[in-house]
Formats: C-alpha cells, sequence, structure tokens
C-alpha cells in the first residue's frame, strides 16, 4: 500500500505523501514494530531503486508505525474518530522527524512534489527553512488524514469478513 501511495503521488501534482497507509495498517493489525518495519522498508525500496531521499526519511514511517500501534493499543481502531485523533498525532510526529532530516541532509528539497511549493514559498520571500516547514506543516495533516482513514476502512472490511464469515459458518 505505501509503495502504492508513493507510486501514485509521484504521478499526480498533489502535495501529499501517501507513504504511511500500510505502515498505518500494518501497526495497527500486526502491532507497532511490524508497523514500523513497515515503515522502514517501504521507504527503503524507491530509495535504492529511484530517489535516495526515502532512505532517511523511512525513520519518520517507522515512528509514524510505532505511534500507530500504540494509539491502537491504547485507544483501539474500531470507533471512525480515532483516525482522526491519530492522524493529527501522527501529522506532528512525522513533521517533528522528516522535517530536520529533510533539511539537514537536503536542505528542505527531497525531490518530491512539496518541493514545487516550497520553491514557491521561497519566491515569495520566506526564508528556505520556513517554507520547508510550512510546505510540509499545510501536507503532513492531510496527508494522514487520507492515509489513517484507509487503514481504518481496511481494518474495518477486515473484521466485517471475518465476523460474517465466522458467523456463516456457525449457521
Amino acid at each position: 500500500m505505501n509503495l502504492y501511495g508513493i507510486h501514485f503521488i509521484a504521478r499526480t501534482d498533489l502535495p501529499l505523501f501517501l507513504d504511511s497507509t500500510g505502515t498505518i495498517l500494518n501497526a495497527v493489525v500486526l502491532g507497532p514494530w511490524f508497523g514500523a518495519f513497515t515503515g522502514f522498508i517501504s521507504m527503503m525500496i524507491p530509495g535504492l531503486m529511484k530517489n535516495p531521499s526515502f532512505i532517511p526519511l523511512g525513520i519518520a514511517n517507522a515512528c509514524v508505525g510505532i505511534v500507530a500501534g500504540y494509539i491502537r493499543k491504547f485507544r483501539g481502531f474500531k470507533d471512525y474518530r480515532i483516525p482522526l485523533l491519530a492522524a493529527m498525532i501522527l501529522a506532528v510526529t512525522s513533521l517533528l522527524i522528516s522535517f530536520p532530516l529533510s533539511v539537514y541532509l537536503y536542505g528542505g528539497y527531497t525531490g518530491g512534489n512539496l518541493d514545487y511549493y516550497q520553491a514557491l514559498l521561497v519566491r515569495e520571500g520566506f526564508s528556505s527553512l520556513f517554507a520547508a516547514f510550512l510546505a510540509r506543516a499545510a501536507a503532513e495533516p492531510v496527508d494522514k488524514l487520507i492515509c489513517a482513514y484507509l487503514a481504518w476502512i481496511a481494518v474495518s472490511l477486515g473484521s466485517m469478513g471475518i465476523r460474517g464469515k465466522a458467523s456463516h459458518e456457525t449457521h
């Protein structure tokens, strides 16, 4: 799911990432450390094949997996309101880790769709550092909201299918 999201965003001009749906889903279903593994590996693959800037950002995606797994552990993930809460926490988590990494390693420009928006902000007079922060701070909540709700839908559909099958077999 993460790789499909990355591929989809690479083909559009959307200022999003969509690289955390599978991370969140695995964290919710299998636990925080499986989520972390999924997040890290899913960033390594495109990092090694296409854009090396993905590799260090795997740390941020791994942290998203850990936090998502613990949110599920403490709050569940069945209520439709939980993905909203999770998205806000995950957006802050990702921003606090990915922003300093992208600025330190790449000056904020990582070869993704946000680079265009960052460049526009710089052209409007913002410093490169502040422009990189603004671009990511605007994208992260929307991105994590989409990813968290896609994961919630997958979990909900999966649990309905399991219940439906189990109740069908008992009759």
